[in-house]
């Protein structure tokens, strides 16, 4: 992300799905905000949790900015605004809601791979 931000492009390739290079680092802002200011107090409860449970400070950054995401992407597309007993139901539902968009991202991986080779084409 750090050389997509200083080449200035707009978006980066991350498991073949396109990522908006601003849209990732507001996210990571949100959260680190969220975790400074204990608010809400269930964002550093659930990071401490994960940890814990031997996630590494990195994923559990990204599992607390999913949650942040899919917030705003509802938002975007026509959702009422910030709904804070979904935020706290998402952070408590974490680290198995993170596994299986894990899971997700690599069965379209597979079968983008899959239908790449069906067409003939080599990497």
């Amino acid at each position: 992300m750090e050389q997509a931000l200083r080449d200035g492009r707009d978006e980066v390739v991350f498991d073949g799905q396109p990522v908006s290079v601003r849209l990732h680092v507001m996210v990571h802002e949100i959260v680190a905000n969220q975790l400074v200011d204990d608010d809400p107090a269930e964002v550093l409860q659930t990071a401490r949790r994960l940890l814990v449970a031997g996630y590494d400070r990195h994923e559990v950054l990204h599992m607390l900015a999913s949650v942040v995401a899919d917030q705003i992407l509802t938002v975007v597309a026509g959702g009422e605004g910030y709904e804070c007993e979904l935020h706290l139901a998402s952070l408590a539902a974490l680290p198995g809601s993170w596994e299986r968009r894990g899971e997700q991202r690599a069965l379209r991986r597979a079968d983008l791979r899959g239908r790449h080779t069906a067409r003939g084409h080599r990497r």
